[in-house]
């Protein structure tokens, strides 16, 4: 992730990008941020790959269902 430090007045004057933080983050395809930013400004939270990553979806069907029987309402 790069960062850009830029000055606004008295007229708008990026400079030279650098490097803000390099980790083995999650690459994503699809277009979509895979950060975001804390709610407090202070930092960001992603998703960090793992060496030893499969290429494994799992899809779970009526989790709703599975939820109820965990956590019953009453």
């Amino acid at each position: 992730m790069m960062v850009v430090p830029l000055q606004l007045e008295p007229a708008f004057r990026p400079e030279a990008p650098r490097m803000l933080l390099e980790a083995p983050f999650a690459s994503n395809p699809g277009g979509y941020p895979n950060y975001d930013v804390l709610l407090d400004g202070t930092g960001f939270i992603m998703i960090e790959t793992d060496a030893t990553e499969s290429n494994e979806i799992h899809v779970v069907l009526n989790w709703t269902e599975e939820l109820k029987r965990l956590v019953p309402t009453q």
